[in-house]
């Protein structure tokens, strides 16, 4: 009687045992497949935004002249994203070759920008004038009389902030970086900074 006894209730344990890993395993299993399924969905959210126009990162894995060239060919519009900022910041790198590349594609831009990038298109021409002053004022002469005031324009927001109560500081500064430059450099250098002014005082208005 007692041997069948310890016989049930060693049944009923190995029962109870592999009810238990009969439980447990499916768990791990699912645990496992979820874990693929959200890597699965993040990376094709990742490749999603490189590949959306609304996206900050769009087009970030391409190397930057090839979104250069694709502003310069109206393939893609400028934004506030992050490859038009870079383009715009690099014609004030410290290589001449990427400089000479970007400032078309930097004109391209301005061109076309509105909004929040025309704001901040202000900030790079400023820091470009600082920088390379006489190769500006060369640029300059390449530059209709549209294209120089529209510049101008961009710069005059951001001297205006830095510089409401005396913008003529600034430029001032920017004649007196140019003491190199040729009549012609200067006299392009003088009408950009006249219509820095003019244009922080009609803000003014």
């Amino acid at each position: 009687m007692k041997i069948s006894k310890i016989i049930i209730y060693l049944l009923l344990i190995l029962t109870a045992c592999k009810n238990h890993s009969e439980n447990e395993t499916p768990k791990t299993v699912d645990t496992f497949v979820q874990g693929q399924i959200t890597e699965v969905k993040s990376n094709n959210e990742a490749k999603d935004s490189l590949r959306n126009p609304s996206s900050f990162y769009f087009l970030t894995d391409y190397p930057l002249r090839k979104c250069g060239y694709l502003f310069l060919k109206d393939s893609i519009h400028p934004t506030d994203n992050q490859i038009t900022f870079d383009c715009m910041d690099s014609i004030s790198s410290r290589n001449k070759d990427t400089r000479d590349f970007f400032f078309p594609v930097f004109l391209k831009i301005v061109s076309k920008s509105d909004g929040a990038l025309s704001e901040a298109a202000g900030s790079y021409v400023m820091k470009y004038v600082e920088n390379y002053t006489k190769e500006f004022a060369s640029r300059s002469k390449s530059l209709t009389d549209s294209s120089l005031k529209s510049i101008a324009y961009f710069a005059a927001n951001e001297v205006g902030y830095k510089y409401d109560d005396n913008p003529e500081k600034w430029t001032n500064q920017i004649l007196d970086k140019c003491k190199n430059c040729d009549s012609s450099e200067i006299t392009r250098l003088k009408l950009f900074n006249k219509i820095i002014v003019e244009a922080i005082e009609e803000y003014k208005e």
